[in-house]
């Protein structure tokens, strides 16, 4: 599954649907919010812990806010950065 990487984002998240789709525990959030670059607001519905993200040879456990926005479906954060010490 391809996701985005972004170094300007706070926190990795990842849809819905793709949470479903893969099968993630799902953990409920308390009321959050998540405003977009395009103004586009969703509720975090939970999140998802203890998730084994795989980078050609680099595996991170991390963690994701789940949110019910269409379009991209994973969005890696400058968190995900630092802690796989990804430098380009």
């Amino acid at each position: 599954m391809k996701a985005t990487l972004d170094n300007e984002v706070e926190v990795n998240y990842i849809t819905l649907e793709t949470t479903i789709r893969l099968g993630l525990p799902i953990t409920k959030s308390q009321s959050m919010a998540l405003k977009t670059i395009t103004k586009t607001k969703s509720h975090f519905i939970g999140y998802a812990n203890n998730i084994i993200v795989t980078v050609g040879d680099l595996v991170v456990c991390t963690w994701f806010y789940i949110i019910n926005i269409p379009g991209i479906k994973i969005i890696l954060s400058f968190s995900f950065f630092q802690k796989a010490r990804l430098s380009f």
